[in-house]
């Protein structure tokens, strides 16, 4: 078995980041769908308070959402997603903030951000011309430093077939879809990590990142 993976049972265990984020006494949480969008908050756990911490306003109008949300010592890192707006060109970039929301950096084209260590995992969009500009994928996994420096690419398949990346202990574990049209057919899927060692859905279990979204809607 590979000392940096974490294990259960002989199964992969994926920490899947997601929309919520539990630092010490505070949950920053987000939400982003294809017609919804919403900016990044903070919820306090001891006086159940939300505020505010980003949120991209353009003449009164949101202009993206986030997805993937990490939080270190210092920042927040996040997919900003404007695919939702028409009013701006639609790209997915990972960006970085100060913990209350200020001094945003865009640090590389990209989703599925995984903060490991010192470094952030991402998978890898290009940007294309749509009568707007768009991002698509480029068909890889990278890594850079928390301040967007050293990029270098990890891993690649076809475009299109990576789907998204998962913390698993000390380093990331990807998922692949085989299948046709929209991923539903479990089976079709495959997870694989650095070392390109390959899993079936059955190898892997995932811990349950639902779990603060179910605190935060009872509160």
């Amino acid at each position: 078995m590979n000392n940096n993976l974490e294990y259960k049972d002989g199964k992969l265990v994926l920490d899947d980041v997601g929309e919520t984020v539990k630092d010490n006494n505070s949950i920053y949480y987000v939400f982003n769908s294809y017609w919804d969008v919403m900016p990044i908050y903070k919820y306090n756990l001891s006086n159940g308070s939300s505020e505010e911490v980003f949120a991209p306003y353009k003449d009164g109008v949101l202009t993206g959402g986030f997805d993937s949300i990490n939080v270190t010592k210092d920042y927040i890192i996040a997919c900003w997603d404007t695919s939702a707006c028409d009013t701006v060109d639609s790209k997915r970039c990972i960006y970085r903030f100060n913990k209350d929301g200020s001094n945003p950096v865009q640090l590389a084209m990209g989703y599925s951000p995984i903060v490991v260590g010192e470094y952030i995992y991402y998978i890898q969009l290009k940007l294309c011309w749509n009568g707007l500009w768009d991002t698509e994928d480029a068909g890889c996994i990278c890594r850079m430093r928390l301040d967007g420096s050293g990029k270098v690419i990890v891993a690649t398949f076809p475009q299109n077939l990576i789907t998204r990346i998962y913390r698993c202990g000390n380093t990331i574990v990807y998922s692949v879809y085989y299948g046709f049209g929209e991923p539903s057919v479990e089976n079709s899927y495959k997870y694989y990590d650095m070392c390109r060692t390959e899993y079936s859905i059955n190898n892997v279990v995932t811990k349950n990142s639902l779990v603060l979204k179910i605190i935060l809607m009872m509160k």
